[in-house]
């Protein structure tokens, strides 16, 4: 039996994966930034060596790392799930509950960029710059956690598939 490859999702959810990709790339941007002025602001104790700076920079922004990635996989994921009906099928559930896990580390992303988390840590005045890298990734967080709620509405509103009455060994 062959697999069909036609869309499995609403075609309105295609377009929320492509305007999370470009949200995606403004927190990106957002992020890199903000770590790369936070290397260059840092002060540091000079008998610890050069890249202590970086290093604490690095620590301080790891959470924001990793919900960009796994944000990247699930978004990934779910597009090309999206095109397989057997994979659709038997991992939408799965899909809806990873991208909820990924909407809540966005969520806390964004919540470190609005309340101004980072710049309590480090001890410079914003310029334009720092100003425009916060933003970014204000503005991409939040984006992705609207996305996020949307491509959940819509891979959780679609009706589950008929249930078998008998489950064959091997069938799966």
């Amino acid at each position: 039996m062959s697999e069909h490859k036609r869309l499995q999702i609403h075609p309105l959810g295609i377009l929320i994966i492509v305007l999370s990709a470009a949200s995606w790339l403004i927190a990106l941007g957002g992020v890199s930034s903000s770590q790369q002025l936070c290397s260059e602001a840092a002060t540091c104790d000079p008998s610890e060596g050069k890249d202590m700076c970086s290093i604490q920079c690095a620590k301080q922004y790891q959470w924001e790392w990793f919900g960009l990635f796994f944000e990247a996989g699930m978004l990934i994921s779910i597009f090309f799930t999206a095109f397989s009906e057997k994979a659709y099928v038997r991992g939408r559930l799965i899909l809806l509950l990873y991208l909820l896990l990924a909407t809540v580390v966005v969520m806390l992303a964004a919540h470190n960029f609005i309340s101004g988390m980072f710049l309590g840590r480090i001890s410079f005045n914003l310029s334009d710059r720092a100003q425009a890298a916060f933003n970014a990734g204000e503005a991409g967080y939040t984006l992705l956690a609207c996305s996020n709620f949307c491509l959940i509405i819509i891979l959780g509103v679609e009706s589950p598939p008929a249930v078998p009455e008998k489950i064959e060994m091997g069938s799966i």
